[in-house]
């Protein structure tokens, strides 16, 4: 084996690399060379930079954004399963709250009786999609999303019905509490797409 003395400078690689040796210590001095030839960066330039404040770049913003997740789909599950009384639970209790055509609601007993009224014939589905988070810090998160909605009533008969959906984006802010558990401290809906009446 070829062994070559630390201090061995850069010329006197190329040298011996230029010189009849094995092809064990040709590849060595070819790796010694690589290194030596490689530019040493400041150790601010070697440092990773920055991630933007919408990406989930790392294991804590992946499980707040899966916890998010899980809260929408519980939301939607309650609303959609004749659980819509136990929504408010998921507010915080000075929460903002706005669905589509409505007037915006301040607090989670306003979130409670919008609920209480929601007619006990409609059959609804809700589909949340393109979610994005904006981390704000660890216990507080901006959110956008897009949800389709679809609407039927016992009224008119027994389903299956008219798969004709409405669009809304949600602009939301949802924080952690003391507790550990993430609940919406605003939800408004913009209408994007609506049915013909």
């Amino acid at each position: 084996m070829l062994l070559l003395p630390p201090n061995v400078g850069l010329e006197r690689n190329r040298a011996m690399l230029n010189r009849k040796h094995s092809i064990c210590g040709r590849a060595i001095v070819a790796i010694l060379l690589a290194f030596q030839a490689a530019p040493i960066l400041p150790a601010r330039a070697q440092a990773d930079p920055a991630i933007p404040d919408w990406w989930p770049g790392t294991a804590e913003r992946m499980a707040i954004r899966s916890q998010i997740e899980a809260l929408t789909t519980e939301y939607y599950y309650r609303v959609d399963h004749g659980e819509s009384e136990r929504v408010a639970e998921l507010f915080t209790p000075d929460c903002v709250f706005q669905p589509g055509g409505t007037e915006r609601m301040i607090g989670r007993e306003a979130v409670r009786a919008y609920y209480a009224n929601r007619p006990k014939t409609w059959v609804t589905r809700h589909v949340s999609t393109n979610l994005r988070l904006r981390y704000v810090n660890p216990d507080r998160v901006e959110i956008i999303r897009l949800f389709t909605h679809y609407l039927g009533d016992t009224r008119d008969g027994p389903g299956p019905y008219p798969a004709v959906p409405s669009v809304a984006e949600y602009r939301e802010v949802a924080v952690r509490g003391d507790d550990g558990q993430w609940r919406f401290e605003s939800r408004v809906a913009i209408p994007l797409f609506a049915r013909k009446p």
